[in-house]
């Protein structure tokens, strides 16, 4: 069997497994396996609103899933994903309660420093290739003057260009641009850290990124208490409604599903899947994530800066998961509010993700399986069986999935390789019985 198809089987095998490990468990405590079953995938597909909630719950799976894939590639192990997730859901509601109405201001005054950051870009390049293509030049005076025209030209360009744009653009786009980016700048620099800890000091990424979703949760829900403004807050422990303008639910997406929470996070977490396929697969970055998973100490011989690519797969695990955050808290809670622990759905995306084997295509399919066994629980209820249930169904998918990583680790074979060998010995010694 060849190394694509075992991707391939593995994961469906393991979700067989885990159903029927679900079904046993049901009858060893006297429920019935199949009704339980059947009202489970009747709750899940029995309607379109059903349809929307399924699609409301993949979104902040994906994207997480996706986060913790990059690492993996590069060799880490990112545990501070609900950390990371919490950081961009508090630090964009709390943009989202104060500054929904000023979003065009806040841009308008943005775009100024960006339109200097890149007169100054243009100005640097426009010397160096000017100067490089005429290696005659005996002075310096004429290409100064030649740069610092392009530099003026570009920044009156670029700086008119924003203009327009924030102008032109609606309030409530500039709103949900600036909670998307702030979700990947706080997931980010979260993510960042564990990773600056590991290639600068050879710390575990896995302990510190442990203590960052303790950090990240005390710290996240001192702010809510005590930094959000009393204007914003409905009680001691929750904010208000997020306004309309940066509500991630949009009423074309309740009619269609029928009132669902279904909201545009899951065309984010769909653009995030190209993204992240075509940077792991086609891109010389992508290349040098998956090198350094493989042997760091060989990328660094190979010139490859094996300390810059950790810090930079961190910051894009986080940053993902930051925004996979933003998009479960304005999209299916629309505040903000005091956690007792870390994010659930943190943790699922890491789940979705093993379950997938790190690939961004399978990921789709397993937040799928996931949003379905989360939406179809409560239907479970009918068949008088507790919906916890399902997470015994959900951990031993995860259990099966890992088996095989197991197996692999301690035989150096894959798990198929391992049955088959193991057979022929079966064999080899009832012949010489």
């Amino acid at each position: 069997m060849s190394k694509k198809t075992q991707k391939i089987a593995v994961p469906l095998i393991s979700v067989l497994l885990g159903i029927l490990l679900g079904a046993l468990v049901m009858w060893a405590f006297g429920y019935d396996a199949i009704w339980g079953y059947e009202s489970l995938f009747k709750t899940a597909f029995g309607s379109l609103r059903s349809f929307g909630e399924i699609s409301r719950a993949m979104g902040p799976l994906i994207l997480i899933a996706l986060g913790f894939a990059v690492a993996s590639r590069a060799g880490f192990f990112n545990v501070g994903l609900p950390g990371q997730a919490l950081a961009g859901w508090i630090l964009a509601g709390w943009f989202a309660l104060l500054y929904q109405d000023k979003a065009r201001d806040i841009f308008a005054w943005i775009s100024w420093p960006i339109a200097l950051f890149v007169a100054i870009y243009v100005g640097r390049k426009f010397f160096l290739y000017s100067k490089a293509k005429d290696k005659k030049e005996k002075g310096d005076s004429k290409l100064y003057g030649l740069s610092a025209i392009a530099a003026v030209l570009s920044f009156a360009v670029v700086a008119a260009l924003l203009q327009v744009c924030i102008s032109f653009l609606p309030e409530r786009f500039l709103v949900i641009f600036a909670t998307v980016l702030i979700g990947l700048a706080a997931g980010g620099i979260v993510g960042a850290i564990p990773g600056i800890l590991r290639a600068y000091l050879g710390t575990s990424e896995v302990i510190v990124t442990i203590m960052m979703n303790y950090i990240v949760l005390f710290v996240g829900n001192a702010i809510i208490h005590d930094a959000f403004p009393k204007s914003v807050m409905q009680s001691v422990d929750s904010s208000k409604r997020v306004g309309a303008n940066a509500i991630y639910q949009t009423d074309w997406l309740r009619s269609l599903t029928s009132n669902s929470r279904m909201n545009i996070g899951i065309f984010f977490a769909l653009i995030a899947v190209v993204i992240i396929w075509y940077l792991l697969k086609k891109t010389t970055l992508g290349f040098e994530i998956r090198s350094v998973g493989l042997n760091p100490h060989a990328s660094e011989y190979a010139g490859m800066s094996a300390k810059r690519t950790i810090i930079l797969s961190m910051i894009i695990s986080g940053a993902l998961a930051g925004l996979g955050g933003v998009v479960e808290g304005l999209g299916t809670y629309q505040n903000v509010f005091v956690q007792g622990g870390s994010l659930s759905v943190g943790f699922n995306g890491m789940a979705v993700s093993l379950l997938a084997a790190n690939s961004p295509i399978g990921i789709l399919f397993a937040a799928f399986l996931f949003a379905v066994l989360s939406v179809g629980a409560p239907g479970m209820n009918v068949a008088q069986i507790p919906t916890e249930l399902v997470n015994i169904v959900t951990a031993s998918i995860i259990f099966f999935v890992s088996a095989h990583y197991i197996i692999e680790r301690l035989t150096g074979k894959t798990v198929f390789e391992w049955f088959q060998n193991s057979r022929k010995t079966n064999k080899t010694v009832k012949g010489e019985n």
